[in-house]
């Protein structure tokens, strides 16, 4: 089965208590349409959050939100005291596209951006990310801000590509907010 939930900004309670009471297993699928609170400061506090999520019956299919970075950056990670960069994330094939994991945690998914899926028959398309209009709070306060949260040229000419490729038919689209145009 197929199961589709809004932020949960990292708050898994409401996964884990419909986990429980729908008795799901490792085939289904919870979709969470963006800002799921794992990729917020590559630090221990992510780690404990993802090693949290691997207990759940279920696969995560992560869209991109507005408050995390993107699954292919390359991130800065403290070790010991320094700081070391290393991408996390590798791409695999999933559902007839492509799709972020870390080897440490398969059944968590991040969605690429302006790829389509075969969802149970569906032809679903993902567009990740969002415009934030509290970055100059979130940079005042010293939160994390990332730039490419927000969608770029690039997402774009993908988007518009694989709608021209699926001739303009797709039967269902996923987005943490919808384009303003």
């Amino acid at each position: 089965m197929i199961y589709i939930t809004d932020d949960c900004h990292g708050e898994f309670g409401k996964i884990r208590r419909f986990c429980m009471e729908m008795g799901t297993n490792r085939e289904d699928t919870m979709i969470i349409l963006g800002d799921v609170g794992i990729n917020m400061s590559n630090g221990l506090r992510d780690l404990r959050k993802k090693q949290m999520l691997l207990q759940f019956s279920m696969t995560l299919f992560c869209i991109h939100g507005n408050y995390e970075m993107r699954p292919n950056r390359v991130m800065q990670v403290d070790v010991w005291g320094g700081r070391i960069n290393r991408k996390a994330y590798r791409l695999k094939d999933w559902h007839g596209g492509r799709v972020y994991v870390e080897s440490a945690f398969p059944s968590i998914l991040f969605s690429r951006d302006g790829e389509a899926y075969d969802l149970d028959g569906t032809e679903t398309l993902v567009i990740g990310g969002a415009y934030s209009p509290d970055k100059p709070m979130r940079l005042a306060r010293g939160w994390p801000w990332f730039p490419d949260k927000q969608r770029d040229g690039r997402i774009r000419k993908r988007v518009e590509k694989v709608i021209k490729e699926r001739q303009e038919k797709v039967d269902a689209l996923l987005t943490h907010t919808i384009p303003a145009r």
